[in-house]
């Protein structure tokens, strides 16, 4: 997509802009669940039946996503929608036997590094063939393009080759693609020429793919870019990680107007007349230094934000303010540093470690360059420190 068009790749699968479905695509969307439900159960259940009694599942999960409920439809035109992804379905039972298929993994997400990029995919199906080869499908439930540009609808297929060869070391005998509605198969095989085509063709993509077309990124200087450049990449190994997904989610979440910070230090004011006294205290403190940090030192940097709503893996908030410090790092380092001096020493560890997490938090889920998170830290540091000075904390 970025060699058809750079500035629509951007604002897609850098900037995340909302890019709202139509009937269409969510219609593929829960036929695409369908299938993948159906190959999660054994060879012998994979039927026609079942695969009908998957689809008010899937149905469910999409029904109550930003797009479908977009749609505005009517019972009418509801009911129609449903009773067309039925049709979809028997129509794939018309092209494949499921039963006879061997998956290797269904909504494979896959990925490489090239150079200084990580390359990444998913494929509907990966199937180990009769010969123990590697196939690739890819269902579409659009309409079916005119044979003279069969081919350039193989694109996509030869990256995922790269992909698997890459990955798992085999290169895929063959890409298959499924057009359902008209219950026609396109297929390829990949070769050593085509797969090798896209290093070279990435070798020579502009410059702004692999440096600057993170927005905001080159607004304090090639270093700065640099080490947000580096910082991000190891970040992105924990990226998709279930475990390190639902700690950094929930902090970004708990992080919004210092939520966490209010409640652990009103769970702190229980123990004590002075915690209690130091509770609202500090609920005053953050409130200044939320002041002090969104509305005057962001207003001196202005620096745009990596994504407009973060990575799309995550649900964020949509922020309103600018980039750069992070207030949700400041917010943190501040009321850490405040917690842990009225603290015995044993607890410090606790509020710095809660900070560190609340902090990265921001990068992990890219709705912060990491160096807004560090300078947020620093900044938090500095007003704690004044703080405690001015209010004999």
């Amino acid at each position: 997509s970025f060699t058809k068009c750079p500035l629509a790749f951007r604002f897609a699968s850098i900037q995340n802009l909302p890019d709202p479905g139509n009937a269409s695509t969510i219609k593929g969307t829960i036929v695409h669940r369908v299938l993948e439900l159906l190959f999660a159960l054994d060879p012998a259940q994979r039927t026609h039946e079942a695969a009908h009694a998957l689809l008010p599942q899937a149905w469910s999960e999409s029904s109550v996503s930003d797009d479908f409920l977009r749609l505005r439809l009517d019972e009418a035109q509801s009911d129609a929608m449903r009773s067309e992804c039925g049709v979809l379905i028997d129509q794939y039972f018309e092209i494949e036997t499921p039963s006879t298929i061997e998956p290797v993994g269904t909504e494979l997400r896959i990925a490489a590094q090239l150079g200084q990029l990580e390359l990444r995919g998913i494929i509907d199906r990966l199937d180990r063939s009769a010969d123990g080869t590697l196939v690739i499908v890819d269902y579409k439930t659009g309409k079916a393009p005119p044979p003279s540009q069969e081919q350039e609808r193989f694109a996509a297929m030869h990256f995922y080759a790269w992909l698997c060869e890459e990955t798992l070391g085999e290169r895929p005998s063959e890409m298959r693609l499924i057009y359902v509605p008209s219950r026609r198969v396109l297929s390829s095989a990949p070769t050593q020429q085509t797969i090798r085509f896209l290093p070279r063709r990435m070798a020579t993509a502009p410059d702004g793919l692999t440096t600057a077309d993170t927005p905001g990124q080159d607004h304090l200087g090639p270093a700065v870019a640099a080490f947000d450049r580096w910082a991000d990449g190891l970040l992105d190994h924990l990226r998709g990680n279930t475990a390190a997904d639902r700690v950094f989610t929930a902090a970004s979440e708990l992080g919004d107007f210092s939520l966490i910070w209010h409640l652990l230090s009103a769970a702190r004011g229980l123990g004590s007349q002075r915690a209690t006294q130091d509770a609202f205290v500090l609920a005053a403190l953050i409130g200044a230094e939320s002041l002090i940090v969104n509305q005057g030192v962001k207003r001196l940097f202005r620096r745009v934000r990596p994504t407009v709503a973060g990575d799309d893996r995550y649900a964020v908030r949509q922020p309103s303010t600018s980039s750069f410090p992070s207030g949700h790092a400041s917010a943190a380092a501040f009321a850490a540093t405040l917690l842990a001096a009225r603290s015995a020493p044993w607890m410090r560890p606790f509020w710095y470690g809660i900070a560190a997490v609340v902090a990265l938090s921001r990068a992990f889920v890219r709705i912060h360059h990491a160096s807004d998170v560090v300078a947020g830290l620093a900044t938090g540091l500095v007003l704690a420190a004044a703080a405690r000075r001015i209010v004999r904390w």
